[in-house]
């Protein structure tokens, strides 16, 4: 009998050890699930330009270049005073002349922007409305810069001074005639005027002289603690009543009209005035 019952137990661990091989062998045979397939990354779209963005851009633009025109005759003047002061030589006078086609039209979108900003009521008390001048001389400063030896640079920015600062001369002599002929000043009192608008002077105040010499209500908004100490009780009273033209865009004057085509010109103008309007067409 224990022969009998060993035997059997031999049988039953031969047949769990058979059972286990081929169990594990169907587990060695199942196939593994394929890798999850990588979906490569969308590219990036290109963000749309929204149509009124688009709308505004064109019609700014289109704004700026009806100014260029009028920005012509500030860059003429700003161009021979170049030449003459530096000396250009032909070559110069040729790559100045066509840089500054692309000045003036930077100088024309900085003043429309400008502009649109103050009728949209985006102007606060105290900042100076853009002067169209200062826009072309800045602008042209910037171009040309490279093509300037340090000699015609140093030359330029010296006449710079001297213009600015008799144009500011001519500005505060013609606000104390005014003020002479509406308030009639002592001469000690037209003198410190003089020094009192050159002390605090702000170049916005001289930014419309032909219309401070040739329109009587034009005023610019001069503070008053820089004029009413100098005056008696009788002239402050007529000076608060002197309309003050502040919060008012006024552009600017060309005092005449636009030469096309001037045969005095440089030739170098007419072709890169040629050269700008061809681009343009395209």
């Amino acid at each position: 009998m224990s022969r009998l019952r060993d035997l059997l137990v031999l049988i039953g661990v031969a047949c769990a050890v058979s059972g286990s091989s081929f169990v594990l062998g169907q587990a060695q045979d199942v196939a593994l699930p394929p890798p999850p397939a990588v979906v490569p990354p969308r590219p990036a779209e290109k963000k749309k330009v929204e149509p009124a963005k688009a709308d505004a851009a064109a019609a700014l633009d289109a704004q700026a270049a009806q100014y260029v025109q009028q920005f012509r005759p500030m860059f003429r003047a700003e161009y021979y005073f170049i030449r003459n002061t530096c000396g250009l030589n032909p070559d110069q006078r040729k790559q100045l002349a066509r840089l500054a086609e692309t000045a003036v039209k930077a100088a024309a979108r900085q003043f429309v922007e400008a502009q649109q900003k103050t009728m949209r009521g985006g102007w606060q008390p105290g900042t100076d409305y853009p002067d169209p001048r200062k826009l072309v001389e800045h602008e042209l400063t910037r171009v040309m810069r490279p093509l300037l030896s340090h000699d015609q640079e140093s030359r330029y920015k010296a006449e710079l001074e001297k213009r600015a600062a008799s144009r500011k001369q001519v500005v505060i002599d013609n606000l104390v005639a005014k003020l002479d002929g509406d308030l009639v000043l002592s001469s000690e009192q037209r003198t410190r005027l003089i020094e009192a608008l050159s002390a605090n002077w702000k170049d916005a105040w001289g930014q419309s002289l032909q219309m401070l010499m040739n329109i009587d209500s034009f005023f610019p908004n001069i503070p008053d603690q820089i004029v009413t100490p100098i005056l008696t009780d009788n002239q402050k009273e007529f000076w608060r009543r002197i309309p003050k033209n502040s919060n008012v865009f006024w552009g600017f004057s060309f005092g005449g009209g636009i030469v096309e085509n001037d045969p005095l010109d440089d030739p170098e103008l007419a072709a890169a005035q040629k050269e700008a309007e061809a681009r343009d067409k395209k």
